[in-house]
């Protein structure tokens, strides 16, 4: 992950990372505790609660099923246009 993180930095200078999202999983907080004593922006486990209102289908929105739904969900968020 460090690596990554440098090899960004190098790559596009531009772009200033400060935080890192982990999805969440059953051992999400060991990793988040882990990673934040081992590289040097912060770590937060991704809640997607607070990002999608789930409201209407709060079983999506459990913790233990983000997961599940997680590459979904971040499909539903790409917007592509169509040439004709």
């Amino acid at each position: 992950m460090q690596r990554s993180l440098d090899n960004i930095e190098r790559q596009f200078p531009f772009i200033s990372i400060s935080r890192l999202f982990i999805a969440y999983m059953p051992d999400a907080e060991s990793l988040r505790a882990y990673l934040t004593n081992n590289l040097y922006v912060s770590v937060s486990v991704l809640d997607l609660n607070d990002v999608f209102d789930f409201s209407r289908v709060p079983a999506v929105g459990a913790l233990n099923n983000q997961v599940r739904f997680f590459l979904t969900l971040g499909a539903s968020l790409r917007h592509e246009e169509r040439t004709l």
